[in-house]
């Protein structure tokens, strides 16, 4: 099973025989499948963390997309979130906006973010689940999108002021 430690020694050492593998997993209440796309020019079949919420454990197929997909300490802007440039549109893009219904237009679309690395697939090294804002088309054949996971809506903010943490509020 692959580690953050591995990916931390892949990081330093760089070795030549070792790939990186960046890859999405879309998904929405309205999209017939999960859609799973790999930042590479080759299909590839890799296997699922045990905590995911679409087929968790499972080895799972990775469709080849022409795609960048750039952490947030890889830019220069301030947002947090993950980039993903599409530079060809292909079969894809239709296919998944078309299956948004007028009724969900409003429920995120979500994302999960994996880095894999070739010399053990058996799970990912790094998964970070996001939501995407919204998307750019760049062009005739070419679009992108920011996942993040700033969600104000579903989030807490601060902590509980209770007598017990902080006896300090009690009144003389």
């Amino acid at each position: 099973m692959a580690t953050p430690e591995d990916y931390r020694r892949f990081l330093a050492s760089a070795p030549e025989a070792v790939i990186e593998w960046r890859t999405i997993e879309l998904y929405h209440p309205d999209f017939s499948q999960v859609w799973r796309f790999v930042a590479d020019t080759i299909p590839q079949d890799l296997t699922l963390e045990a905590g995911a919420p679409n087929n968790a454990g499972e080895t799972v197929a990775f469709e080849s997309l022409a795609m960048r997909i750039s952490d947030p300490k890889e830019r220069s802007n301030e947002s947090g979130g993950v980039a993903v440039n599409v530079s060809d549109l292909g079969e894809y893009a239709t296919a998944i906006l078309n299956e948004i219904t007028v009724e969900n237009v409003f429920v995120p679309v979500r994302m999960i973010y994996r880095k894999f690395i070739s010399s053990d697939t058996s799970s990912p090294v790094y998964v970070r689940r996001l939501t995407i804002g919204g998307v750019s088309f760049n062009g005739d054949n070419s679009f992108s999108f920011e996942g993040d996971d700033t969600d104000f809506a579903n989030k807490t903010g601060g902590q509980l002021y209770t007598l017990d943490r902080f006896p300090s509020l009690r009144s003389l």
